[in-house]
């Protein structure tokens, strides 16, 4: 009888929040954007509603109600919300557009990350998964 571990060949998860602190990076943006006018705003909380907008957008999606939607696009639309909600103007369609990319494809890895990794990579192929970088989910590393 063989052993799991000698039948897989590959293994293939979602890095984002793991691996990745994007939590940080994102916080640096946004406190940057509120810098240069001296916004008030708990950008924690700003950065926790902006993200919690994804499961109910998901959920209309596998309820049918709207059609299968890149997450960006959900996030696109919560952080214009979320701009508004702050009264937050002067924000360019390109300045949206780089804090949301931003917010999906920024961060440094964690300490332990290659540490991680390296316990895999000599027996496995490993493949991270991140949708919002690439239209394809998988990326090869």
């Amino acid at each position: 009888m063989t052993k799991l571990q000698d039948e897989v060949k590959a293994l293939i998860f979602d890095t984002w929040g793991t691996l990745v602190d994007w939590r940080s990076s994102v916080l640096d943006e946004l406190s940057a954007l509120g810098r240069p006018k001296d916004l008030k705003i708990d950008w924690e909380t700003f950065l926790d509603e902006w993200r919690s907008a994804y499961e109910p957008a998901k959920q209309k999606v596998n309820r049918g109600e709207l059609p299968w939607t890149k997450m960006d696009v959900f996030y696109r639309r919560a952080l214009v919300q979320l701009l508004a909600k702050h009264n937050i103007t002067g924000r360019g369609e390109d300045n949206i557009d780089y804090l949301n990319r931003s917010s999906g494809s920024s961060g440094g890895s964690r300490a332990d990350s290659a540490e991680f990794l390296s316990t895999f990579i000599h027996k496995y192929s490993l493949a991270v998964a991140n949708g919002s970088l690439v239209d394809d989910p998988l990326m090869m590393c």
